[in-house]
């Protein structure tokens, strides 16, 4: 299903550059989306300061943190970059049980 999930990353993190290069050599950018954090982080985590409003145009929230909490609302650990998120729920896909 196109444009069912979302990819976060942040340019400045080497992690997120091996994932965002995957996405396009296999071309999954035409039905995955793309969200940046900028380089900013606070005590409560990335932040999406280079969106309009410091909102994530897609997922709505102001910290990549909103997306763990929407996925388990006991997280209390980092949250990390790259990320997906899956578009309806607004939630972090992971792959725990």
């Amino acid at each position: 299903m196109p444009d069912r999930y979302r990819l976060i990353w942040m340019p400045g993190c080497p992690h997120s550059n091996k994932a965002m290069i995957t996405l396009r050599l296999l071309g999954l950018d035409r039905v995955i989306s793309v969200g940046e954090c900028g380089v900013l982080r606070d005590p409560r985590g990335w932040i999406f300061s280079e969106d309009l409003g410091g909102v994530d145009p897609v997922l709505k929230i102001h910290y990549l943190d909103d997306a763990y909490l929407k996925g388990d609302p006991d997280f209390v650990g980092r949250s990390t970059v790259p990320a997906i998120a899956d578009v309806t729920t607004g939630a972090i896909v992971q792959n725990e049980a």
